[in-house]
């Protein structure tokens, strides 16, 4: 989480140095600076509370924990909580003001655009039968496809590998 949060700070800090080198001309009045996100949206399994608690916890860490500080300001709910009590490693080592401050400036230094991958999107549920034959990540790649697997040991995500456009999972044209 150290690592993703310096990203985001460095990120902020190469557009701020860039909005104050085309402040005095040093660039074209016209150039932008962006951020390219690879997102995917989880779907729930079911329209149950868990299913649907489940995708909100895989979307934070998919997508909120790279989207929320740069648009909102803050990590997802509850997530660098969740995120330390998994491992104390997962921790970042900086003071409360130190966050604060840290969050305020990648909000005010977003860029000037966003650019999407989007290519397809997980299916999630709850996990609630024994799955230990699978994969207990989702997050590995092999031969360059991404996996279905339990994820937080408890939510169990379907990448749709073996649907229709398979390279990245099934097509979403939703």
């Amino acid at each position: 989480i150290t690592s993703i949060h310096n990203y985001l700070l460095s990120h902020a800090k190469a557009v701020s140095v860039f909005h104050q080198l085309k402040s005095s001309g040093a660039l074209p009045a016209d150039s932008e600076i962006g951020m390219t996100f690879d997102l995917g949206l989880a779907k729930s399994a079911s329209d149950s509370l868990e299913d649907v608690q489940a995708t909100n916890t895989f979307n934070d860490f998919k997508n909120g924990i790279f989207v929320d500080p740069i648009f909102e300001g803050k990590y997802p709910d509850h997530l660098l909580e969740t995120l330390s009590k998994r491992n104390p490693a997962y921790s970042i080592k900086i003071s409360k003001d130190q966050m604060s401050s840290d969050l305020q400036f990648m909000k005010a230094n977003s860029g000037d655009f966003v650019a999407l991958n989007y290519y397809s999107r997980p299916i999630v549920a709850k996990r609630t039968v024994d799955k230990s034959n699978t994969p207990k990540s989702t997050w590995p790649w092999q031969h360059g496809l991404p996996t279905s697997g339990i994820f937080l040991d408890d939510i169990w995500v379907d990448r749709g590998v073996d649907k229709l456009g398979s390279n990245n999972g099934p097509y979403d044209p939703q």
